[in-house]
């Protein structure tokens, strides 16, 4: 079989390998993606206990109560 020019050709072997690394990376993204949502409701939670959630951080005014319902973790309103 004459290769084209330009494309690589794939063993068996080397596409598993591919395939483990691809798998490998998005676990990995999706295990540092969870990791910073709960440290963002964490964020929230003791936001709750001092009695300041619901407030943005930048602004200091009320966060929409349509956003807190979206995204009940956000530390700033739409406008900030």
């Amino acid at each position: 079989v004459t290769p084209i020019i330009g494309v690589a050709l794939f063993t068996a072997g080397s596409m598993d390998a591919f395939h483990t690394l691809a798998a490998d990376s998005l676990i990995s993204a999706t295990a540092a993606n969870e990791n910073q949502t709960v440290a963002e409701i964490d964020h929230a939670l003791s936001r709750l206990e001092k009695g300041c959630y619901g407030i943005s951080e930048e602004s200091g005014e009320p966060i929409a109560y349509e956003r807190l319902l979206v995204i009940p973790w956000t530390r700033k309103g739409l406008s900030d």
